[in-house]
């Protein structure tokens, strides 16, 4: 599953989450608020996208528990699924 969240008006950082719910690459790697690593098994996009549901049209705006701001949230299921 492949995620993102704004880091201004700008720009995103884009991730990447294993199926068991571990954020295991993200653009912002190497930086203090790094994604990587991150436990993502309890977030709706994650469980959503590993029921085979896409919230890529439906993307919601929400406030990032990882880090102290807004992001857009979306989802896209495992091919495999």
């Amino acid at each position: 599953m492949t995620s993102f969240a704004p880091r201004d008006a700008a720009s995103f950082i884009i991730y990447v989450i294993n199926p068991e719910g571990i954020a295991v690459a993200a653009s912002n790697a190497g930086e203090p608020t790094s994604f990587v690593g991150i436990d993502y098994r309890r977030r709706h996009y994650f469980t959503d996208a590993m029921a085979g549901l896409c919230n890529m049209r439906s993307a919601q705006l929400g406030h990032g528990r990882a880090r102290a701001a807004p992001i857009l949230e979306t989802n896209v299921p495992p091919p495999n699924i």
